[in-house]
């Protein structure tokens, strides 16, 4: 059971998309910036948008913590969804 749950720990690690933002987005780490490096592009896009966002202005909440790149990327295209939604209104 303990080298299963390893295993699976270290699969979850590999995968870039549950690596986690920090909250404070000027502390990215040289871990984050490589996983990062590992999404697509888009997915890459759509995570600095997201970043962007949050970094202040209109927009600046922060990050919550514990949010990981998945989320991001989830999160940012809700949010340009609704954004083009209300344009065409």
């Amino acid at each position: 059971m303990g080298a299963l749950l390893t295993a699976l720990l270290l699969t979850a690690c590999q995968n870039p998309h549950n690596a986690v933002l920090p909250t404070d987005v000027t502390e990215f780490d040289q871990n984050t910036k490589d996983q990062l490096q590992k999404l697509t592009s888009d997915e890459r896009t759509m995570v600095e948008r997201y970043t962007t966002r949050h970094l202040g202005g209109a927009f600046g909440d922060p990050i919550p913590e514990g949010t990981t790149f998945a989320k991001a990327i989830e999160e940012q295209k809700i949010f340009e969804a609704r954004q083009a939604k209300q344009t065409k209104q």
